[in-house]
């Protein structure tokens, strides 16, 4: 894909910005009240709050790796994750819950070298290779917008070393 001149360079983004606010619309439309805080169960590995820049809402993001928790949470299904992942829309306290999964070569750069990842890292690089290659895992838009909010709000600097 070739882009050139004012126009098309602009037609472009805005392409992409709507694809964003679709995608957040879709996830927006799947989340639930239904779901309970796991946070009351269980201490998270991760517990974030931020304010999206792509759909202007405060956005939680909630990681669970207590694996008492998500096998009680995943109980009779054929997919067990390592990981639970719940999203929140803060505003209308609502929430989004799916598994996770953590990849072998989430520590691994374009260079083919092992990087220093903690867990969080590890979790939040597999969250976006895992919505590029795979069904279930969210919106890849989605969820590159809250792991690239999270992982700037958090430190988290060796997950933009591997999916550079």
């Amino acid at each position: 894909m070739v882009i050139s001149g004012k126009k098309e360079i602009q037609d472009y983004f805005n392409q992409l910005k709507l694809q964003k606010e679709e995608s957040w619309k879709r996830t927006f439309e799947m989340m639930v009240s239904a779901n309970a805080d796991l946070t009351i169960m269980t201490k998270p590995l991760l517990d974030s709050t931020y304010k999206s820049m792509s759909c202007n809402k405060n956005i939680r993001l909630v990681i669970i790796d207590d694996p008492k928790i998500v096998n009680l949470i995943t109980k009779g299904r054929k997919f067990k994750p390592d990981v639970l992942l719940q999203v929140w829309d803060l505003k209308e306290n609502k929430s989004l819950l799916m598994g996770g999964t953590i990849r072998e070569d989430s520590d691994i750069n374009w260079n083919d070298e092992k990087l220093p990842l903690n867990k969080t890292e590890k979790i939040l690089t597999s969250w976006v290779l895992n919505s590029h290659e795979y069904d279930g895992y969210g919106s890849s838009c989605v969820v590159e917008d809250i792991v690239k909010s999270v992982a700037y709000k958090n430190s988290f600097d060796n997950v933009f070393s591997v999916l550079n």
